[in-house]
């Protein structure tokens, strides 16, 4: 009875609000079944942007059943990646279907200019070359592959530190992960945090270990400042790393992860110029700018 009357609550402030707004589109980022319970009531067009299915626990994949009914009812849907594009054309859904990459605020993410006050607080010496990382600490971001690539990048050169932002239900794993490969002084869990352009620059290489991905924004704002950057082959990240504008290894593969950070390591010149080549790529390509110019058209295309 309580969720019938949270939800109950939930559509009658909704509808008021588009009533009152004259809102003539509605869009919807999360929580579809409601937005389109609401769209219906309202007699609204609505538009849905999906950034992918995680498969992460049994709670999800009945919810992403679900999502994946309540998305039919959409009449405009958002994909932010290729593969999630093509899975929507598997699903019969090509006519409704847009493809708008995500944007990337590339004027909040433009400096690799470093806070000294922030390196300290961490304890990231001038001498340290940081790997770091950014996502929350779920199964599906990979990060125990990332840890345990660093140990052994970490037992052939000694004056590297991961740090890794984001938090999630997997902290206390990692903890005792790290605790049990004693590198409770090199690795370090910074959480989560807003400011998460102040954390970019204390990076030298960026790395995202995802099993699974849409199009993930922390890679656009990594690249963005102009990182170079090794990632996983998965989701929408190939379409993001372009033509070598990024290091790609398979997903789950502690050994390619060694590799590559190793490699950058070694070749401060190349990454230097993956950098550079990430920072145009993304300006060019992923702007926030774009972006929204993207959707305008949508917008459009349903208001007529």
């Amino acid at each position: 009875m309580y969720i019938w009357s949270v939800l109950e609550v939930f559509l009658n402030q909704n509808q008021k609000f588009i009533f009152k707004q004259k809102r003539k589109i509605s869009h919807n980022y999360k929580s579809n079944l409601y937005g389109l319970i609401v769209s219906k009531i309202s007699k609204v067009p609505i538009v849905a942007t999906l950034h992918g299915w995680t498969n992460e626990s049994l709670k999800i994949k009945l919810y992403e059943m679900l999502d994946k009914v309540v998305i039919r009812g959409m009449d405009c849907i958002v994909a932010v990646s290729s593969s999630i594009n093509e899975k929507l054309k598997r699903m019969g859904l090509e006519k409704k279907t847009f493809f708008i990459p995500n944007g990337v605020d590339t004027e909040r993410f433009n400096s690799l200019n470093c806070q000294a006050d922030l390196r300290h607080f961490y304890g990231l010496n001038e001498s340290d070359l940081v790997i770091g990382s950014v996502g929350r600490l779920t199964s599906e971001k990979g990060f125990i592959f990332l840890i345990k690539a660093f140990a052994k990048v970490h037992s052939k050169i000694s004056n590297l530190k991961l740090l890794i932002i984001g938090d999630g239900p997997l902290r206390e794993i990692l903890e005792k992960e790290i605790a049990k490969l004693n590198l409770k002084e090199k690795i370090i869990l910074a959480g989560y945090r807003k400011d998460i352009e102040s954390f970019y620059p204390l990076m030298d290489i960026f790395v995202l270990p995802s099993l699974s991905e849409g199009l993930p924004l922390v890679l656009l704002e990594a690249m963005s400042v102009g990182l170079p950057v090794i990632a996983t082959r998965v989701g929408g990240i190939p379409y993001v790393a372009g033509n070598g504008e990024a290091i790609l290894v398979p997903p789950a593969s502690i050994e390619e992860l060694e590799k590559a950070i190793l490699f950058l390591i070694k070749n401060p010149f190349l990454r230097k110029e993956l950098g550079k080549k990430a920072k145009e790529r993304v300006t060019s390509q992923f702007s926030l700018k774009k972006c929204l110019e993207e959707y305008l058209k949508v917008y459009k295309s349903l208001a007529n």
